[in-house]
């Protein structure tokens, strides 16, 4: 644009300048700052992704919309926005389920609500015990139950709390690489691939036509567009493998909740706790993960780590195959159950 101002009375963006020789040196203006900071953006909102979409103001009855597309640029290269769970957020989750259960829950309960191992609910319970006054009781079959009473009173009376889905009704979704559509992202893909052609071929094809030559030429108008266009293009695959890992692990918890459902189900619906076949896995995995990719989670491995985990049984049929027992999960349930009913902090059936 300099070089065509240069040579006469080129068309620009508009803008005010200083006629000097023939042309005129334009400078960004109103135009071009609207398209970057948009009318909606402020100090303190964030700046692209969900919580963009959440934070900006919409008049009743307008359907949401997407972010700019500058954002969805922004998106393609550091990844979408999504929110960090935080400490306190964990725990004030973890407390609305044990106002749930009445105050007093086991680890296992813990272990139904959030999915976590049984050693890292123990772990948790433990610390929360110790911020909010709570005391643990050791029933006759040796469960531990955790009693939070000052979690069920407040300045107006009791506390009652909905019921928290168990976690095997939360299972975590992918995470995008970008988190915009793949019409954005080709887009995207073919501004950059542009860029990056344009100024890889700058010296024949640009320069001679500008009249442009000598190293500053190449290093402004080659080197520092090209080094830009590949780390454009560079970035979003070196965030890749991390994707990859994380979504691995999710994939791992989702099978571990669905799998956690069926030993849940089995252990807690009859009269005694009933055994899991590796097929009522394998089938209750399909049902719950429709379309998510978990090929690679070895059910038999997960099944074998509940046992050690619960304290579980394994018998093999006269056929040759595995089942799964675990009445030392129904075992925990019902004690917290029996405890809650004996201090009268509810009534309500083991569900």
């Amino acid at each position: 644009l300099l070089a065509n101002n240069r040579d006469g009375d080129g068309g620009g963006f508009g803008g005010g300048g200083d006629r000097r020789g023939g042309g005129h040196v334009h400078f960004p203006n109103f135009w071009l700052w609207y398209l970057i900071w948009s009318p909606n953006w402020g100090w303190g909102r964030p700046y692209y992704g969900d919580r963009y979409e959440r934070s900006r103001p919409r008049r009743r009855g307008e359907r949401p919309q997407g972010p700019p597309f500058y954002k969805k640029v922004f998106a393609f290269v550091f990844g979408p926005d999504r929110p960090e769970t935080s400490p306190e957020r964990r725990d004030r989750e973890y407390l609305r389920f044990i106002r749930s259960r009445q105050g007093a829950v086991s680890a296992v309960d813990l272990v139904q609500a959030t999915g976590m191992e049984l050693e890292e609910a123990e772990s948790e319970l433990g610390r929360l015990m110790a911020a909010h006054d709570g005391d643990v009781q050791v029933t006759e079959d040796g469960t531990l139950v955790y009693l939070f009473p000052s979690l069920m009173v407040s300045a107006h009376g009791s506390v009652r709390e909905r019921d928290v889905p168990a976690a095997w009704r939360r299972l975590e979704p992918r995470l995008p690489l970008t988190g915009n559509g793949a019409g954005s992202n080709a887009v995207i893909v073919g501004i950059n691939t542009f860029n990056l052609a344009a100024a890889a071929t700058a010296p024949w094809f640009i320069f001679p036509r500008l009249g442009l030559g000598g190293p500053l030429a190449e290093i402004g108008l080659v080197w520092v567009p090209v080094i830009f266009s590949v780390s454009f293009f560079a970035v979003p695959l070196l965030r890749a493998p991390a994707v990859w890992r994380e979504n691995a692990r999710r994939a791992a918890r989702n099978v571990r909740k669905a799998v956690l459902g069926l030993v849940s189900r089995a252990s807690l619906s009859g009269s005694s706790a009933e055994p899991v076949a590796l097929e009522e896995a394998r089938a209750v995995v399909a049902e719950n993960l429709k379309g998510a990719r978990h090929g690679k989670v070895d059910l038999t491995r997960v099944l074998d780590r509940m046992v050690a985990e619960f304290d579980g049984e394994v018998e093999v049929t006269p056929e040759g195959t595995p089942r799964f027992r675990f009445p030392g999960f129904r075992a925990a349930i019902a004690a917290a159950h029996r405890l809650r009913v004996k201090l009268g902090l509810g009534t309500e059936g083991v569900g």
